[in-house]
C-alpha cells in the first residue's frame, strides 16, 4: 500500500501559506504553533529522567462553502524532540485529512479520509506507524431536537520494522442525538468493529506469520454542554473477543474536555483521556498481535491561554502522559511542563 511521503505534505504546507493571501481561491487558514519546556519520563529501562521537550507544530487548511455543502483539505507536520544527557529522542507526526458535507432538507452526508504517520526514534530503537481511515457519515433528522447518526468506516496501520505488522478493521456504530435542554445535548449508542491484525517477521532463513482475529461491540454515550463553560463527555465500553482472549474481555475510553473564559483574553482547558482494558489471554497469546486501539494515550492536562491580539496566543499547559504503543511492550511515560506561543491566520 502507497502512503503519504513526510515531503508532499511539506510542500502542501508550503504552498498554503503562500497561497494564504491570494483571494477567490476559498478560505486558507494556516496556524504554527511552539512550545518548550520540561519533561520527566521514563522508557524502557530509563526511569524518571529530566527531558528538555522542543515541540514545532505546522498546519494549513483549505476550507471550500456554500449553501449546502461544506469541504475542507488539511495538513500538518509535527516534530518533537527529547534531549536530555547522553539520550535524545525524536518523534515526527505528518497527516493529511479531507472532509465533505452536504447539508438536506431532513439530514446531512459526511464523507472522510485521514491519512498519518507516526515516525518514532529512541536509542538503539525506531518504530513507525502508517495509518489510513476512510469513512462516512449519515444523519437524519427525525425531529429538530432528534437524529439518527450512522457511521461506517474503514481503518488500516501497518507498523514498519521488524516485525512488520498490519492491522485492519470496519467499523459500524449507530446512536441517537437529542437536545436534552436549550444548551446541553446527548448521545447514546453502539459501537461494532471487525478487525484482522497480521504479523510478519522475516529472519535468517525463513519468514514467521502469526495472526489474529476477532471483534468488539459496546455502547458510546456522549454529553456536551455549551453556554457558561465548554464540556464534552464521552465514554465508551466495548466487550472484545479474539483468538487469545478468554472467559470476558473489555476495555474502558473516557475523555473529558473542560474549557472557560475566566477574564478578558484570558481561558482555561482541562483534558482527560484515559484508557483501560482487562484482557484474559491464552497461553498461546502473542502481544504484537494481540489488538491495539490507534489511541492508547492516558493524559490530563491544563492549559492556560492568554491571547495577545487576535491572531497570536500565549499560553502554558501542565500535564501527566502515558503513551504505550502495545508492540513490543514500549511504554512512554512523564510529567511535563510546558510554554507555547500560537500563530494563527
Amino acid at each position: 500500500m502507497n502512503m503519504i511521503r513526510p515531503s508532499h505534505l511539506a510542500y502542501c504546507l508550503a504552498l498554503g501559506f503562500l497561497l494564504l493571501p491570494l483571494p477567490g481561491l476559498g478560505e486558507w487558514k494556516g496556524t504554527l504553533r511552539s512550545e518548550a519546556g520540561y519533561h520527566r519520563a521514563s522508557f524502557g529501562n530509563i526511569h524518571s529522567q529530566n527531558f528538555l521537550r522542543i515541540k514545532l507544530e505546522g498546519l494549513v487548511k483549505y476550507t471550500h462553502r456554500n449553501n449546502r455543502q461544506l469541504w475542507y483539505i488539511q495538513t500538518r507536520l509535527l516534530p518533537e524532540v527529547y534531549d536530555a544527557t547522553g539520550t535524545q529522542w525524536q518523534f515526527f507526526h505528518t497527516d493529511l485529512k479531507g472532509y465533505y458535507l452536504r447539508n438536506g432538507h431532513r439530514g446531512a452526508w459526511e464523507g472522510y479520509v485521514f491519512a498519518k504517520r507516526q515516525n518514532y526514534q529512541f536509542r538503539n530503537f525506531h518504530l513507525t506507524f502508517y495509518t489510513l481511515n476512510i469513512g462516512n457519515r449519515l444523519v437524519w433528522r427525525y425531529t429538530g431536537q432528534q437524529a439518527l447518526v450512522v457511521n461506517i468506516g474503514y481503518f488500516h496501520r501497518l507498523t514498519t520494522g521488524k516485525p512488520e505488522i498490519t492491522w485492519r478493521a470496519g467499523v459500524v456504530n449507530i446512536g441517537w442525538w437529542k437536545k436534552l435542554f436549550p444548551d446541553l445535548s446527548g448521545r447514546v449508542g453502539i459501537y461494532s468493529e471487525s478487525f484482522g491484525i497480521r504479523q510478519s517477521f522475516s529472519g535468517a532463513d525463513s519468514a514467521v506469520v502469526l495472526s489474529n482475529n476477532g471483534w468488539r461491540l459496546g455502547p458510546e454515550i456522549m454529553l456536551e454542554y455549551k453556554k457558561h463553560f465548554l464540556m464534552t463527555f464521552q465514554y465508551h465500553w466495548v466487550w472484545h473477543h479474539s483468538r487469545f482472549t478468554e472467559r470476558f474481555s473489555g476495555e474502558h475510553w473516557l475523555q473529558a474536555v473542560f474549557g472557560k473564559i475566566i477574564k478578558r483574553r484570558w481561558s482555561l482547558f482541562l483534558l482527560i483521556d484515559y484508557y483501560f482494558r482487562r484482557f484474559h489471554l491464552n497461553e498461546d497469546a502473542n502481544p504484537n498481535v494481540v489488538y491495539a486501539p490507534f489511541n492508547t494515550r492516558n493524559r490530563i492536562r491544563i492549559k492556560m491561554e492568554r491571547e495577545l491580539s487576535p491572531h497570536v496566543e500565549l499560553y502554558t499547559t501542565v500535564g501527566y502522559l502515558n503513551e504505550n504503543l502495545l508492540i513490543q511492550r514500549i511504554e512512554f511515560s512523564g510529567w511535563r511542563t510546558m510554554l507555547g506561543m500560537q500563530w494563527k491566520r
